[in-house]
């Protein structure tokens, strides 16, 4: 499979996740993990990456859909089942208590984002390498 659909279906499936994630630590600080706020500036360099990786991804996707070789029609029905994934994922966080506890603590925003970055990073280093 090609990995452009891979990535076309991730960026649009984990990147609300990741923001939902972190948003809950920048707008109400009460409610994000207590280690957050022990590693200091560390703690914020988490944050802040973990938000670059999620945005980056979108310039990332669009980059591979303008310069990639891929069936467009594919390309869009991944993007559109990635998008419905994360719809349903948005909506079991915000509905089970069980989902979110697991979105918004400390660790599974950024094991998202890595995630997240490993699927555009191995689409990029396939593509240069069939170039």
């Amino acid at each position: 499979m090609n990995p452009i659909y891979t990535a076309a279906f991730l960026t649009p499936a984990l990147a609300p996740l990741i923001y939902q994630g972190v948003s809950t630590w920048f707008e109400n600080p009460q409610l994000a993990p207590p280690g957050l706020f022990k590693m200091g500036v560390i703690g914020q360099l988490y944050k802040l990456l973990i938000v670059l990786i999620s945005l980056a991804a979108w310039f990332s996707l669009l980059g591979l859909l303008f310069t990639g070789t891929f069936s467009l029609l594919f390309a869009i029905g991944t993007f559109i089942f990635g998008f419905i994934v994360g719809v349903l994922f948005l909506s079991l966080h915000r509905n089970v208590g069980f989902f979110n506890l697991l979105i918004e603590n400390l660790i599974t925003p950024g094991v998202l984002a890595a995630s997240l970055f490993a699927a555009h990073w191995s689409a990029w280093v396939i593509f240069s390498v069939a170039a």
